[in-house]
C-alpha cells in the first residue's frame, strides 16, 4: 500500500502545471528578448478583434477611483490589476498636479506622460493613493483614461451624480445633493432561434439610480446554454458560472448576451428565478431557422410585442411571457423520407398590372433545392410565356407527368429559374401557380396609375394596402365624426360626412381636420345657444367653413383633374419609377387591388424621356432568390397540394419519355413569350 501512495506520489508531482510552457532550457535566457516591446501580447483583448496593436489589449485595469475634495487640496485612491508592466495615468493637470503618490505604500515618480501625469507599475494588484496640490481648487480635473466607476467627495459632501464630459470632472457648477438612494430596474427580453444548435439571444434593459457601482445578476442563461458573447453600453463580464458581473452607472442602459445550446432540444426552460434583481417576467421572442423549416413554438402566455416593449428588431417575431420555470416549446412537423427528399423551393414574384386591368404580368423568380421530380411545370392558371437560367434560354416542353402541362426540364440540385407568365384579370391571385410547391412565397405588385391595392385577405400581411393603413385613432375619428354629424343633422349628414373620411383617408392634401372640427365647433355653439358665446362659435364656424372652402377648391379641383387623366398622378413611395407600387404576401384567397389614390399630387410637364436600358441579364444563383435591400418583402410558409390540371401556354413540343431524359437539343428553337414590362 505505502509502495502504491509512492508511486502515485510520483506521478503527480511529474505532471507539469497547467498553463507552463515548457521552454528549453537552452531557450529560457532569449524569453525577455523575445518578448521585448511585446509584452501586452499576454493581455486580455477586446472581442472579435484580431489586432497587434497594444491598444486593443487591456493590460492594466484600474478599479474604482475615490476622490475627496476641499477648497486647498485633494486626496485619491485608485487600484490597479496589472497583467503586464506599464505606465498608468493619475488624476490631475498641471494646474492640480498630484505628489505624494505611493504604490501599496511606497513612495513612487511621478512622470510627464502625453496625457497627463502617470506612473509605473510591475504586474499584480497595486493599490495607489496620493494628492492633488492646487492654489485654488479648479473648475475641472483630469481622469486616467479607462476609469469607470468614480466615487466623489466634495467638501465633505457625496456628489450623487458627478458631471462628466470628454473625460473630465467638472467642479465648478458642480451641485452637492443629498445621496439618492440605489434602485434598480431590470427589463429581460429573449430571442430564441431554431439553428443548429439552438440559439438564444438575451436583451437586458437596466434603469439606475443612485451611485456607480458594481452588480452581479443571474445566473442569467437558462441550464443547457453556454454563453458566446458580450455586448452593451456598459462594461460587463460572463463568469464561468453563467453569472453576469456589471459596472452600474446612474442611467439607462442595454445589454444583449448571446449564448447557443449545448444539446439538440425540443423545449426550453427557463428555470428558476435568481435570488434578486432580476424580473418575474421574461418576454421570449420565437424565430425559425432557415435549416429545420417551418415550425413554430407554444408556451407561456402570448402577448403584443409591442406593448411588452420587445426590442425594434425583434418586434415582428411571435412574442410569449414565461414565468419561472415554465417552458417554451418548438412545434416541428416529424421527418419522414419524403419530408427528407421533398423540393425545398422559394419563389420570389414580381407582379404588373395592365393599364386596362385585363390581365397581369409575372416575372418569378425560382430558386431552393430539387430532390425529387426533375420538372417544373406550369399550372392552369399560369400561362407561361419563357423561361431561362443564369441568361440562357430554356425550352418549353410538354409534360409527361400531367396531361397538357407546360414546364422545363431541371436536372441540377441547386434551382435558379427565371421565367415569364401572363395571369388573367381580376381579383384574384394564385400563391405559386407551379407544379411544386413552395416553402416561402414573396409577391410584390405593381399597379398602374389609378388603382391602389384596398386589401389582401390572403396574405399574411400586406403594409401597403389600404385597409392596413387603418389604425385603432384613425377609426375613433371616423366615428367621432359621424356621431357629430348624426347629433347635428340626423342620419344622411352623417352618411355624406362617413363617406367623404373614408374617400379621403390617407390623402395627405384632403381637408379631414378641418371638417371635424367645423362639426365639433357647430356641436359647441348649439350646447351654447341663448349665450353670448354661443352666438361667437357660430360666428367662428362659419369662418372656418368659408377657410374650408377656400383649401378645398384646389383639391376638389386635382381630384376632377386625376379623374379625367388618372397618369397625372406621382408617387415618391414607389422605388420602380413613380407609380403606386404594393407589397404583399399572398397565401391564397382572392385578392383585392381595385381602387383610386391620389396622394402626393403635382401637374407634371411635356418632357423627354430616355428610351428605357435594357434590363441586364440576371447573374447565375447558387440557391434560393436573392432580394434587393431597398425591398421590403414579407416571408410567410405556403401550403398545400399540388394542382393537377394544368394548360399550356404555347404550342407544347411532343417529347417521348426517353428522349426527355437526355439533354435538350442546344439549336432547338426557344419560346420568346410577350414583352415584359419595366415602368
Amino acid at each position: 500500500m505505502r509502495l502504491l501512495g509512492m508511486l502515485f506520489l510520483w506521478l503527480v508531482v511529474g505532471i507539469p502545471a497547467h498553463g507552463q510552457s515548457a521552454k528549453p532550457a537552452d531557450l529560457q535566457a532569449w524569453s525577455d528578448w523575445v518578448m521585448k516591446d511585446a509584452e501586452f501580447t499576454v493581455c486580455p483583448v477586446r472581442y472579435n478583434v484580431q489586432t497587434s496593436n497594444e491598444r486593443d489589449h487591456f493590460c492594466r485595469v484600474p478599479g474604482t477611483l475615490q476622490l475627496q475634495l476641499d477648497a486647498d487640496r485633494g486626496r485619491f485612491q485608485i487600484s490597479w490589476q496589472v497583467i503586464a508592466a506599464g505606465y498608468v495615468g493619475l488624476p490631475g493637470s498641471e494646474d492640480a498636479w498630484p505628489v505624494a503618490v505611493t504604490v501599496d505604500g511606497q513612495p513612487t515618480a511621478v512622470m510627464v506622460g502625453d496625457r497627463g501625469p502617470q506612473v509605473w507599475l510591475e504586474p499584480g494588484f497595486r493599490r495607489m493613493a496620493g494628492e492633488l496640490s492646487w492654489a485654488q481648487r479648479p473648475q475641472s480635473l483630469a481622469l486616467p483614461e479607462g476609469v469607470a466607476r468614480l466615487e466623489v467627495t466634495l467638501d465633505g459632501q457625496q456628489l450623487a451624480a458627478p458631471e462628466l464630459r470628454r473625460s473630465r470632472l467638472w467642479l465648478g457648477n458642480a451641485e452637492v445633493v443629498a445621496s439618492e438612494a440605489d434602485a434598480l430596474r431590470v427589463e429581460v427580453y429573449r430571442r430564441l432561434r431554431d439553428d443548429l444548435p439552438l440559439t438564444l439571444s438575451t436583451w437586458i434593459n437596466l434603469s439606475v439610480s443612485g451611485k456607480a457601482r458594481e452588480l452581479v445578476l443571474g445566473p442569467i442563461l437558462p441550464a443547457g446554454f453556454v454563453g458566446s458573447e458580450v455586448n452593451g453600453s456598459l462594461t460587463s463580464r460572463l463568469e464561468s458560472d453563467g453569472r453576469l458581473r456589471v459596472q452600474l452607472t446612474p442611467g439607462s442602459h442595454w445589454l444583449e448576451i448571446g449564448a447557443r445550446a449545448l444539446e439538440a432540444a425540443d423545449s426550453v426552460n427557463r428555470g428558476p428565478k435568481p435570488a434578486e434583481n432580476w424580473p418575474e417576467q421574461e418576454v421570449w421572442s420565437f424565430s425559425p431557422g432557415a435549416v429545420r423549416g417551418p415550425v413554430d413554438a407554444s408556451g407561456g402566455e402570448p402577448v403584443d410585442p409591442a406593448t411588452a416593449g420587445v426590442p425594434e428588431q425583434w418586434q415582428s417575431l411571435p412574442a410569449y411571457l414565461l414565468l419561472p420555470d415554465q417552458v417554451l416549446s418548438i412545434d416541428r412537423p416529424p421527418l419522414s423520407l419524403e419530408a427528407i427528399a421533398a423540393n425545398h423551393l422559394s419563389l420570389e414574384r414580381q407582379l404588373w398590372l395592365d393599364f386596362d386591368a385585363s390581365g397581369w404580368t409575372a416575372i418569378d423568380n425560382l430558386g431552393g433545392q430539387m430532390n425529387q421530380g426533375w420538372r417544373l411545370d406550369a399550372l392552369a392558371e399560369l400561362d407561361l410565356q419563357r423561361a431561362n437560367s443564369g441568361g440562357e434560354a430554356l425550352l418549353l416542353t410538354a409534360s409527361t407527368l400531367h396531361p397538357d402541362a407546360v414546364g422545363v426540364e431541371w436536372r441540377a440540385k441547386s434551382v435558379s429559374l427565371q421565367a415569364t407568365a401572363r395571369l388573367p384579370g381580376g381579383a384574384s391571385l394564385p400563391v405559386s401557380g407551379w407544379s411544386e410547391v413552395v416553402d416561402q412565397a414573396n409577391l410584390t405588385v405593381n399597379l398602374p396609375p389609378g388603382y391602389q391595392l384596398l386589401a389582401a385577405p390572403g396574405a399574411d400581411r400586406a403594409n401597403s394596402a389600404w385597409i392596413s393603413r387603418w389604425r385603432l385613432g384613425d377609426v375613433f375619428l371616423l366615428c367621432l365624426g359621424g356621431l357629430m354629424a348624426w347629433r347635428l343633422g340626423g342620419g344622411v349628414l352623417a352618411a355624406v360626412t362617413v363617406g367623404y373620411l373614408l374617400l379621403s383617408f390617407d390623402h395627405a392634401k384632403a381637408p379631414m381636420m378641418s371638417v371635424l372640427m367645423i362639426l365639433l365647433v357647430l356641436l359647441l355653439a348649439r350646447w351654447a345657444e341663448g349665450y353670448r358665446i354661443g352666438i361667437w362659435l357660430r360666428r367662428f364656424a362659419y369662418l372656418a367653413a368659408l377657410a374650408l372652402a377656400w383649401v378645398a377648391l384646389p383639391y376638389a379641383a386635382s381630384q376632377l383633374s386625376l379623374a379625367l387623366h388618372p397618369q397625372l398622378e406621382r408617387y415618391s413611395v414607389a422605388s420602380s419609377g413613380g407609380f403606386n407600387q404594393a407589397t404583399s404576401q399572398v397565401i391564397g384567397g382572392s385578392y383585392a387591388g381595385r381602387g383610386r389614390h391620389y396622394d402626393n399630387y403635382s401637374p407634371v410637364q411635356e418632357e423627354g424621356f430616355d428610351a428605357p436600358a435594357a434590363l441586364a441579364e440576371p447573374a447565375p444563383q447558387e440557391s434560393g432568390v436573392v432580394m434587393s435591400d431597398d425591398q421590403e418583402l414579407d416571408q410567410v410558409t405556403v401550403t398545400g397540394s399540388r394542382v393537377q390540371s394544368v394548360r399550356p401556354a404555347a404550342p407544347p413540343v411532343k417529347m417521348a419519355k426517353q428522349q426527355v431524359l437526355n439533354r435538350l437539343d442546344p439549336k432547338a428553337v426557344v419560346q420568346a413569350g410577350s414583352a415584359e414590362p419595366q415602368w
